[in-house]
């Protein structure tokens, strides 16, 4: 995607002192302004005779009953140390030729919720529709606004939305503008702020170029010259306590041995050293003095002794009284120890009323008590944990995981997809189109993906999967096959995931709240049988699942065993329902689908680092962010696992991998296998079924290098996927193929 986005300097910047490096804070006023044409878009009619729009690069104006929108954000940078005072934008809006609909959008849902936040979120989007399509409630004509702005480490930076089409429901004209014009006035921070950005600027950056999110990336490299200031390692803190600080002696040395430099501090020392209203505010003055030297923290201990901030979202704590329960909100969120930018004063909890994070507006309220900070400094992960031999495991577990280069193990994954329930909007909300999508766009390998979804019951799914989604199969398949990586879409709680079944007793074909079963997809307690030896890195869309005050906690419990990584919502989540078609429709969906494509599919920016792709993620789908919903789920999304940790592995500095050709593996239509191996040796060539069952030997035995052929005997086998596997010199790779009778 290209934009056209010419920037025009408005001010002469005035002269600054250049550090050693060449890069200082700026200290004067200045503006810039830049040209923007918008991208291409698209008119479609859709059945009920409403018109869809979509714009090349937009997201959707997700706002319950309001037409759906496309809005388009970029974010800019600014000299280092300044911030934005002002953002105006000049264009005109011709009207498109014709009468247009356009539709409106559907309430996000919560994953998990009784049938009266249902009926309060539809009342929502009916009252809403109500009022916006008769012209009753007018939509603003602004053609844009600033969405957030501060600091991600050193580079300042400002985010816009900008509000391309215009729609008048009275008239069903509909208007977009083609260019428009966006000056950003500019003034230095304050003293102490810029002493503190002042620090990364001294100490080096993380990346040899400036953050891709940025569109004015030629003004920013001549700003902060990050090619030059290139840190020569990564750094990792670990947060933990005196009882566990020896158990990191020997994941530090391994960490260095990677290229690391780290840092083990515990609560205590922190407790002395740093001050603060409680144990939380401590720590994360701590982490301010220390983080220009660091990229992650892996905290290691249990919430009792290394405690999550409560993030409130809503005013005062006032959310509205359908979402005002334990389940739902407020959240348990390690966000708080990432944003670093500007102390809890000017930030978390900006209005001082120690409810932090108060982003959204209470009835009557005209302005956010707090401003967020989720432009993160560090990567933030956990291990929840107050076992020491649990504790001791997971760290091998990290080492072992990274250590392996087996990309066959690597790419493939295991895919879940569950029926949420049967809703107004849509026949059924069946996340195995979600799940689909991700295969389809190539966000997960399907030749190497193991699929299961909802078969049972009145109105399963339509989409076809390797097995039915029960509990013993999808124990057996995490447990017996090798795949690095995990994706459930399902209902959830704080100890398991939990499937949707709708039997029609009464067979009157209306999904009564009384016909709904829920039987349990995984629980915690199928955690020791899954694979500890080829763990994954889970993503759970599932609600609840990352709830760290339950003793049993699902992710945890997963950490604890089949996972390095598990990517969990500590509170409910929330989806998009019935509108998800493209990354930018918004529910955590877009979540999932930045942070795979961030972690799988982007080495150039992230190296396949877990922390980097989740908070990269989070960070776009926060500036992107419509509705509450998503503000919730950026909260409540959390990481249990080393935020450090790269997918692909990654050899010691101290070790040189051994020079080999490459291996090939494929299957044609009529099941001849070919493969080739990268030097003389043992072999062995098997082929399983989707249960992690062996079914047939191919080949066993000394083969000689390079490229072999072999004709596999597919008669006695059912119709059904199968894997074929090839494990040669320590290196495997694995192959999905079809049998059809």
């Amino acid at each position: 995607m290209k934009y056209r986005i010419s920037p025009l300097c408005l001010a002469l910047l005035l002269p600054i002192l250049l550090s050693a490096d060449g890069v200082s804070v700026f200290n004067s006023l200045g503006s810039l302004t830049f040209s923007i044409e918008m991208p291409v878009y698209e008119l479609s009619a859709l059945e009920d005779g409403r018109t869809n729009i979509r714009m090349e690069g937009a997201r959707i104006e997700n706002i319950p009953g309001y037409p759906r929108l496309p809005v388009l954000v970029y974010t800019f940078a600014l000299p280092p140390g300044t911030k934005a005072v002002d953002v105006r934008i000049d264009g005109n809006r011709q009207v498109i030729p014709g009468e247009y609909v356009i539709e409106a959008a559907k309430p996000q849902l919560p994953r998990s919720g009784s049938q009266e936040v249902f009926q309060a979120l539809n009342s929502l989007y009916e009252e809403n529709l109500e009022l916006v399509y008769s012209g009753v409630l007018r939509l603003p004509t602004e053609l844009g606004r600033i969405q957030s702005e501060g600091e991600c480490r050193e580079y300042s930076l400002v985010t816009v939305q900008l509000n391309p089409f215009y729609y008048d429901p009275l008239s069903n004209e509909l208007s977009v503008v083609r260019s428009l014009t966006l000056r950003i006035d500019y003034e230095p921070v304050s003293a102490e702020h810029r002493a503190f950005i002042q620090t990364f600027l001294d100490k080096g950056t993380i990346s040899g170029d400036v953050p891709a999110s940025i569109y004015n990336k030629t003004q920013a490299r001549d700003w902060y010259r990050p090619s030059q200031r290139l840190l020569a390692t990564r750094g990792l803190i670990i947060l933990t306590t005196e009882k566990f600080k020896s158990l990191t002696d020997s994941y530090v040395s391994w960490k260095k041995s990677t290229g690391f430099h780290v840092t083990v501090a515990t609560v205590e020392e922190i407790q002395t050293e740093s001050e603060g209203v409680d144990i939380q505010q401590k720590i994360r003055n701590w982490l301010r003095e220390h983080v220009a030297d660091y990229e992650y923290l892996l905290i290691i201990g249990h919430r009792w002794d290394v405690p999550w901030r409560i993030l409130t979202l809503f005013n005062n704590n006032s959310a509205p009284s359908w979402v005002d329960y334990d389940e739902c909100y407020p959240h348990p969120s390690d966000i708080y120890y990432a944003g670093l930018s500007e102390p809890d004063s000017a930030s978390w909890n900006l209005d001082q009323d120690s409810y932090y994070g108060e982003t959204l507006l209470k009835s009557g309220a005209k302005m956010p008590q707090d401003v967020a900070d989720l432009d993160a400094e560090l990567y933030v992960g956990r291990i929840n944990s107050m076992s020491a031999d649990r504790i001791s495991d997971i760290l091998a577990r990290f080492r072992s995981f990274e250590e392996s280069t087996d990309h066959a193990y690597k790419e493939s994954s295991v895919v879940v997809g569950g029926i949420l329930g049967y809703y107004s909007y849509v026949d059924k909300w069946d996340d195995s189109y979600y799940m689909e999508e991700l295969l389809d766009r190539d966000i997960l390998d399907r030749s190497t993906a193991i699929t299961l979804y909802e078969k049972e019951g009145s109105n399963p799914s339509e989409f076809d999967c390797d097995l039915a989604f029960t509990q013993s199969n999808l124990v057996a398949t995490l447990s017996s096959n090798d795949v690095g990586l995990f994706v459930e879409s399902n209902h959830g709680s704080e100890e398991s995931i939990i499937r949707t079944v709708w039997f029609d007793e009464n067979e009157d074909s209306i999904p009564d709240w009384e016909e709904i079963e829920n039987p349990a997809g995984l629980e915690n307690s199928d955690a020791p049988e899954l694979n500890i030896y080829h763990p994954n890195v889970a993503f759970l869309l599932s609600c609840l699942c990352g709830h760290p005050e339950s003793p049993t906690c699902f992710a945890q419990a997963l950490l604890n065993y089949g996972s390095v990584g598990v990517v969990a919502c500590t509170r409910v989540a929330w989806g998009a329902e019935g509108d998800w078609g493209e990354p930018g429709d918004g529910g955590d969906y877009d979540l999932c689908y930045y942070f795979l494509d961030n972690y799988l599919h982007k080495p150039e920016e992230y190296d396949y680092v877990l922390g980097d792709a989740l908070a990269q993620a989070r960070s776009r789908y926060w500036s992107e962010s419509m509705w509450m919903g998503d503000f919730c789920n950026v909260y409540g999304y959390n990481f249990f696992g080393d935020p450090s940790l790269r997918h692909f592995g990654h050899v010691s500095i101290e070790e040189s991998p051994p020079e080999m050709l490459p291996m090939t593996l494929e299957i044609d239509e009529n099941h001849t296998v070919s493969f080739g191996i990268p030097k003389a040796g043992q072999i062995e060539l098997y082929a399983w079924d989707v249960a992690g069952r062996r079914v047939q030997k191919l080949c066993h035995g000394n083969m000689p290098q390079g490229h072999h052929v072999i004709s596999w005997d597919t008669s006695g086998l059912p119709s059904g996927s199968y894997f074929v596997t090839l494990d040669a010199s320590g290196n495997k790779k694995v192959v999905k193929t079809v049998v059809l009778r």
